[in-house]
């Protein structure tokens, strides 16, 4: 299990709010530039296509991602059955 994927299975909490910078320290490496200019770096789609997996460290773990730009931070909230 990928480092963010271990930190969202062990919350409880229905929305949390981070920051980027505490996810790079959560990955234990610096998030690219695009991670803080496009909204896209933090879609919720799973697409093995494009081979861009960051997106099942949420979805596995029943979150959506949600970009602030002007913040520089994601919010991530259970997806509602």
């Amino acid at each position: 299990m990928k480092p963010l994927e271990a930190y969202l299975s062990a919350q409880t909490l229905e929305e949390i709010v981070l920051p980027l910078t505490r996810i790079e320290e959560i990955l234990g490496a610096s998030l690219p530039v695009t991670a803080y200019k496009a909204w896209t770096y933090w879609s919720n789609l799973k697409n093995p296509v494009s081979r861009e997996f960051r997106a099942y460290a949420w979805l596995n773990n029943g979150y959506t991602a949600h970009y602030s730009m002007p913040t520089e931070s994601v919010t991530f909230r259970k997806k509602l059955d």
